[in-house]
């Protein structure tokens, strides 16, 4: 998934959670999500990874990659 290159004032990183069937048991599964509204005011999702948790280590490995695909 490429970011685009239009310029986001605000840039907005959230959690959602949300079953999912893993090595045979359904577990709580959280998807961590960046949105960013563009300068025309319209929100785009800027990327997405979906984890085990909100550790402080998911949300730097997330922020990392955005940042590394030009966000």
């Amino acid at each position: 998934m490429r970011v685009r290159t239009a310029p986001h004032p605000f840039v907005m990183l959230d959690a959602i959670y949300m079953k999912a069937r893993d090595r045979g048991a359904v577990r709580s599964k959280g998807m961590l999500i960046a949105m960013g509204v563009n300068l025309e005011g319209h929100r785009e999702i800027l990327g997405f990874q979906v984890g085990d948790g909100e550790s402080n280590e998911a949300w730097y490995e997330f922020s990392s990659s955005l940042k590394i695909r030009g966000l």
